[in-house]
């Protein structure tokens, strides 16, 4: 490259086109602010500690065995793009 135009005038000096071409990208990938959204206050529903306390506990193997078993080979593929028959 041998310059750049700069507001509207040729420049070649190497020094000035770097500054020119560094100062273009900082300002086209600078991070822009944006609006936070802040849920402060609302109210959400939640689930009651009983339940909630089932569903963080361990899986038993025997219940892994059946989720298994119960898949069937013939339902559509996953999002992996396969099913159980593969």
């Amino acid at each position: 490259m041998k310059g750049l135009s700069i507001q509207g005038r040729w420049e070649e000096d190497p020094k000035k086109v770097k500054e020119e071409v560094k100062s273009f990208f900082v300002h086209k990938f600078k991070e822009e602010d944006h609006l936070e959204v802040s849920l402060d206050g609302v109210l959400f529903k939640s689930l009651h500690w009983k339940i909630t306390s089932y569903y963080q506990r361990s899986f038993f193997e025997k219940e892994i065995k059946i989720t298994i078993w119960d898949c069937d080979g013939n339902k559509c593929p996953g999002p992996d793009g396969c099913n159980f028959r593969l």
